[in-house]
């Protein structure tokens, strides 16, 4: 009789499962499962999918922080290596400038000591009202011509001057000297003048007072 009332009660159960309807959301939802199951995608797969348009926007984001982060040592580099350009620059022009000082001073010494004219040899450039070159290797000294003094040059083996044939640089050397008190004290300026890789005009003066120590 037990066994009667209990076979009873699981058909009765098994009929309310029968009956028993999902909601639309859920049979909707397992309809789609089901679907992505038959062409061999998976739940996180169908997900990943409805979500493309916001992995693309993360893959943009991504790239920009990407470029930003090599973009900024490689500008940080390329100032770096038009620095020490302008470095080599500058430190170029103050040596030229300072040649032309110490030769003069050269002449000058030279020239007490055989005995001579203390400026003999300057005397072309000395109160002209206009600049000259020095070209050391050559051993000669001319007033400029009419504007601005011609480029210096170097040579193959790293001399500076103004020789036919040498390679012109960026740099320009003018050379004034002043008397200050007759057969006693002359002013030396010089000036060079160059464009940097960045365009940009510079300059470096350089002042000496020579005397005749005769």
């Amino acid at each position: 009789m037990l066994k009667e009332k209990n076979q009873k009660n699981i058909r009765k159960v098994g009929s309310s499962f029968k009956d028993f309807r999902l909601p639309a959301e859920v049979r909707l939802n397992d309809e789609v499962g089901q679907a992505s199951s038959q062409l061999g995608l998976s739940a996180f797969d169908s997900t990943r999918r409805w979500r493309g348009g916001f992995s693309i926007v993360e893959s943009l984001v991504a790239i920009s922080i990407l470029l930003l982060a090599i973009a900024a040592p490689m500008t940080m580099a390329q100032n770096g290596l038009t620095l020490a350009r302008n470095s080599v620059s500058q430190t170029t022009a103050f040596y030229l400038g300072q040649e032309a000082v110490e030769y003069i001073r050269y002449i000058r010494d030279s020239n007490i000591l055989d005995e001579k004219s203390w400026i003999h040899g300057l005397s072309q450039c000395i109160d002209k009202g206009k600049p000259c070159t020095i070209d050391v290797p050559n051993n000669e000294i001319k007033l400029c011509g009419t504007g601005t003094c011609d480029a210096v040059k170097t040579s193959p083996e790293g001399f500076y001057g103004h020789k036919n044939g040498w390679t012109e640089t960026i740099f320009t050397r003018e050379v004034v000297i002043n008397t200050v008190i007759a057969d006693r004290e002359i002013n030396v300026d010089v000036t060079l003048s160059w464009i940097t890789s960045g365009g940009t005009s510079k300059n470096i003066k350089i002042h000496e007072t020579l005397f005749n120590w005769q």
